[in-house]
């Protein structure tokens, strides 16, 4: 089970994934940046997806994401996912997609461009592959102000597996 919530008035700054073959899963990190203007109005929302299937994710408007939660399924080899989704009161209108930022297998290391906040995510699954590919959703802030003055990334540790995971041998 994966866990990850950043600290209260924080947003998600930059995810890392890297797969294993051996047990068909990922292992992630994330870091996280201050969200000047972010209250403590959080929800964690329902699984967004079913094993096998697409995931398409926005969190409300003027909300960010401040957390993620999921759990793998050794049967489907792939996860559920819930997002934790916290009010911002200085997310703009302006918004973009990445392109997809890794193949499938692939290890890949995403940072939240300068000035922008994660709102969404998308990806597909195929089981040939059994892993999905990611795209994630930015919104450009156009308020300066509202994200901190110095760009906080923090090194937090999402690998709630346990301390210091390594695979099984």
């Amino acid at each position: 089970v994966l866990n990850f919530k950043c600290p209260a008035g924080q947003s998600i700054s930059s995810i890392t994934s890297e797969h294993n073959n051996r047990y068909e899963d990922r292992v992630w990190d994330f870091g996280c940046q201050a969200t000047n203007g972010q209250s403590e109005s959080c929800f964690w929302t329902s699984y967004v997806n079913d094993f096998d299937q697409v995931i398409f994710f926005e969190c409300p408007a003027r909300h960010v994401i401040a957390g993620m939660s999921s759990y793998h399924s050794n049967h489907h080899e792939d996860r559920r996912w819930q997002f934790n989704c916290c009010r911002s009161n200085c997310i703009s209108a302006n918004c973009h997609w990445t392109s997809y930022v890794n193949s499938f297998d692939e290890y890949f290391h995403w940072t939240v461009p300068s000035q922008n906040v994660l709102v969404g995510t998308q990806s597909y699954h195929q089981n040939r592959e059994e892993w999905y590919a990611y795209t994630l959703k930015a919104w450009l802030n156009l308020v300066l102000h509202c994200l901190s003055k110095m760009y906080l990334k923090q090194s937090i540790a999402s690998r709630n597996y346990s301390t210091n995971f390594n695979w099984p041998s």
